[in-house]
């Protein structure tokens, strides 16, 4: 962990590098990210062999795939607007 945080911190840093460019350009990485990692976590709370008597019942994952649904669809818009100039 220490690695990666001083390795961020080097990064950052860096002299003349555009720190407004990176931060927007990180931004659009997490959204074209979070679509993956939200599907694979609605799946992962599901399983039943992985999370025992802690697993999502049908009210939560009806919910939380509805917010993921929503979440995806505000990710892919604003990917598409920051690559379109829109």
């Amino acid at each position: 962990m220490a690695f990666f945080v001083g390795g961020g911190a080097l990064f950052v840093l860096t002299p003349g590098l555009p720190l407004l460019s990176v931060m927007f350009l990180a931004a659009v990485l997490n959204g074209l990210l979070l679509p993956f990692i939200l599907v694979f976590v609605m799946l992962l709370a599901r399983d039943e062999a992985l999370m025992g008597p802690l697993r999502s019942g049908w009210k939560l994952a009806c919910l939380g795939w509805g917010l993921t649904v929503i979440l995806v669809v505000m990710s892919v818009v604003f990917v598409v607007a920051t690559l379109t100039g829109g």
